[in-house]
């Protein structure tokens, strides 16, 4: 098996296992990020799940790179009629005999 995981030290958790042939002469594996120091090894799982590290190495990959996301206002967009709207999501136009129900007559 190959395992390669995220050594930068920031708290970052990436990481991936790739489990290959014992015949396999080359493998072309995605790391798990673009940047930072990364720990391959090469090594393999035993009965219990634990994996057993025969030879790693470390990669730099340079400085990394944390991209934030971009923060949405979720209620930029609002209708100024949502309350209604809701209302006519929930009830599927049913009246359930609340305020919207007017007695005959009166």
């Amino acid at each position: 098996m190959i395992r390669i995981r995220d050594a930068t030290g920031d708290g970052t958790v990436a990481s991936k296992l790739v489990e290959l042939s014992l015949k396999a002469t080359q493998a072309q594996i995605e790391a798990p990020s673009a940047s930072g120091q990364m720990l391959l090894e090469l090594g393999y799982r035993t009965v219990g799940g634990d994996f057993i590290t025969l030879e790693y190495s470390f990669i730099d990959l340079g400085p990394k790179k944390i991209v934030q996301p971009e923060l949405t206002n979720w209620f930029s967009n609002e209708s100024d009629n949502i309350h209604q709207e809701m209302y006519d999501l929930a009830t599927k136009g049913k009246a359930l005999g609340g305020s919207e129900v007017m007695p005959l007559g009166r």
